[in-house]
């Protein structure tokens, strides 16, 4: 009872010890930093944290660019996040930033396109469009085509970066031999156009401006802290309005902070000058390419010579035929030759005494274009044998001369055709010659039935393709080329025997192929490469369209004697069996 009443009392004891200690922090600190303990007491870190974020952020910011290095890729990754789960919501954000941009790349398209039409139409009825239609004709490249090539061409002459709100000139640069006044002159002169395009900007225009000065053109681009000119000599192209908006959008990034602040002092934007110099763009005409005329003329000259000398010579052929010809139908005329000489015709005769003279002869004929010569040799008439060696020769006849009663008989033996006959007596030389021509004995060869020329046409085929021989190189299937010409001519005659077949009622029963190969190797080698051999011609054979029904093929490994060259054994041969009237042959 007495410890319990001990305990409690300790307890009232430090209880007033606190109590005092509260009204003392009281009396010293007093009322307000007790309700700051308090509320730091009962507020958590994460306000705390939120209440000093902005302030802690701006402080940091304004030392260096570390805060924004750490934030990128969190933000860039929270971006991508975004995208991916709500696309629609990101498309919201940016819209009013893609109107702007796709409408200004559509009118400076536009711009484009009817600045080239409007020069064009402008050049259409002046004499400049005379020449160039001239010039067109002769490039042969049609006229709008060799227009617009005319107005495409350009020169960048001089270029001025000027500060967008003070109008300053900044940097400016111009090309080589092109002089003009002090630049800061030529900047005040366009204190007026940057103020055009800072009320364009007001009014929300997207397009590019663009000012004409007499030849001159200057091409005015915008940016939020500086104006770029450029004064162009020609056509705006693409290529200009493309570099020019580059070339601002570079400035921008590299100077942002100097253009955002300037002070008027211009000698940060010292190392801009090489970078406008570079801008200094310039497309050269092309000059049409002149034609050779005079190689044209020459050649052309050359060309009229040729087919001069050619028609001539053609015609004097022409007649030198025509010539001859009437020499061979001349009666008692035999034609021994002909040749062109020096432009002369040689021609060599053999006459006889009863035929008219050289002179009449040429004076009855069209003499050709050129000189004749006609060299004669007179035949006596009582020794017609001097004639009959070529007629033996031209007509293939055993003829011999008799004279019995006065008349001169030639006699004809041997075997002939009836036209070959008809022609021996319709022949002007024997007609002048003999008096008669006998046939009593001569065999007149009637002529054959068609059956019996297309059998032997058939078996001539089969003689010629069973007598060839494909040859290859060593250890190989390759043939040698001078065997695939020869193959290509056995085709051709395979399938001609084919055709043959209906009309000469001979069939086509097998078509052998046979390889060999040379004594170098093992057998087993030899007989695998002949049979390679085989099947390689035969495959040629089915491609080309005969059929697999009627082809063999053999592997027949060395089969030949060793007198026999080793480029010879390593072939492949064709054999043709075929059936004649039932029988195997």
């Amino acid at each position: 009872m007495v410890e319990r009443q001990s305990a409690a009392k300790k307890i009232d004891n430090g209880r007033e010890d606190t109590d005092e200690y509260q009204r003392l922090r009281t009396l010293l600190l007093g009322d307000e930093y007790e309700q700051v303990i308090r509320h730091r007491i009962t507020q958590g870190d994460i306000q705390r944290v939120a209440n000093v974020l902005s302030e802690a952020f701006h402080e940091r910011n304004s030392k260096d660019q570390s805060l924004a290095s750490e934030m990128s890729p969190v933000i860039e990754s929270a971006i991508d996040t975004s995208i991916k789960n709500n696309p629609s919501r990101i498309t919201n954000v940016i819209f009013p930033i893609i109107g702007p941009a796709v409408r200004k790349a559509v009118a400076s398209a536009l711009a484009d396109m009817m600045h080239s039409l409007n020069h064009l139409l402008q050049q259409s009825l002046t004499a400049q469009a005379l020449i160039w239609r001239i010039k067109a004709w002769r490039l042969g490249v049609p006229y709008a085509q060799y227009a617009i090539l005319q107005t495409i061409q350009y020169r960048v002459e001089q270029i001025f970066l000027i500060h967008r709100e003070t109008s300053l000139l900044l940097q400016s640069c111009s090309a080589e031999g092109v002089s003009y006044q002090d630049p800061d002159l030529v900047s005040s002169m366009l204190t007026a156009i940057t103020d055009f395009a800072s009320d364009s900007f007001n009014q929300e225009s997207d397009s590019l401006n663009v000012i004409q000065f007499g030849e001159l053109t200057l091409l005015i681009e915008s940016g939020p802290f500086a104006i770029l000119a450029f004064a162009v000599r020609g056509a705006i192209t693409s290529e200009v309005k493309q570099r020019i908006i580059e070339l601002i959008e570079n400035i921008h990034t590299r100077y942002a902070s100097q253009l955002e602040h300037f002070d008027g002092d211009i000698t940060p934007f010292e190392e801009c000058h090489s970078t406008l110099t570079g801008a200094l763009m310039q497309k050269k005409k092309v000059k049409a390419p002149q034609k050779p005329w005079l190689a044209i003329s020459l050649v052309s000259a050359a060309t009229l010579v040729a087919l001069f000398f050619g028609y001539q010579h053609w015609q004097q052929v022409r007649t030198v035929e025509q010539f001859i010809s009437e020499v061979e139908q001349e009666p008692g005329y035999q034609l021994l030759g002909y040749r062109i000489s020096d432009n002369q015709l040689v021609v060599n005769t053999l006459r006889s005494p009863s035929a008219i003279s050289v002179e009449d002869m040429k004076a009855r004929m069209t003499a050709p274009e050129i000189k004749v010569k006609i060299i004669e040799k007179v035949a006596a008439i009582e020794n017609p044998n001097y004639f009959l060696p070529t007629l033996t020769q031209k007509y293939g006849l055993d003829l011999k001369f008799e004279f019995i009663d006065n008349n001169r008989i030639l006699s004809v033996t041997g075997k002939t055709t009836p036209e070959n006959l008809q022609q021996l007596k319709q022949d002007p030389m024997a007609t002048a010659l003999f008096d008669q021509i006998t046939t009593d004995n001569l065999v007149i060869l009637e002529p054959e039935p068609e059956q019996l020329a297309y059998q032997r046409q058939f078996r001539a085929l089969v003689n010629d393709i069973n007598n060839q021989f494909f040859y290859f190189e060593s250890a190989t299937t390759q043939l040698k080329e001078s065997s695939r010409k020869h193959l290509e001519q056995t085709i051709v005659d395979l399938k001609s025997l084919v055709n043959l077949q209906q009309k000469s009622q001979l069939s086509v029963l097998q078509i052998t192929v046979s390889g060999y190969a040379d004594g170098k190797g093992t057998n087993e080698a030899n007989q695998i490469l002949s049979e390679q051999r085989a099947n390689l011609i035969k495959s040629i054979l089915q491609a080309n369209g005969i059929e697999n029904e009627l082809i063999i093929s053999w592997g027949l490994g060395v089969k030949d004697l060793e007198k026999v060259p080793l480029e010879r054994q390593r072939r492949v041969g064709i054999q043709v069996l075929y059936q004649e009237y039932g029988a195997n042959q």
